[in-house]
């Protein structure tokens, strides 16, 4: 993997799971890969995520600058784990469940 490659995490900034999980994603980023901004902020505007129906609150978005590609719900955790690297990429093999099973829990 690119060592330049970077995701942006976009979190609900007025929910309290989401800045926990922020937190804990800033912390387990060692690879430096991941930045950090808020849905309600001027980044999501220029990346048009208003463009996504199913944005609800709680949610968290992830964008590949690589090529532009933005995960939702159960991807999104997927691609976090690919970003992530070392033991979170094992965690891959999640994508084998079906992507209805994965959005029902």
């Amino acid at each position: 993997m690119d060592p330049k490659m970077r995701w942006i995490v976009f979190f609900d900034e007025s929910c309290s799971l989401c800045s926990r999980s922020i937190r804990f994603l800033a912390h387990a980023d060692h690879r430096d890969h991941l930045r950090f901004a808020p849905l309600q902020g001027e980044t999501a505007k220029q990346r048009d995520l208003s463009r996504y129906s199913s944005l609800t609150e709680g949610t968290m978005v992830v964008w590949r600058e690589s090529d532009g590609a933005t995960f939702l719900r159960s991807d999104s955790l997927l691609e976090l784990f690919r970003a992530l690297g070392g033991f979170w990429r094992s965690l891959l093999l999640l994508n084998i469940l079906p992507y209805a099973y994965r959005e029902s829990t």
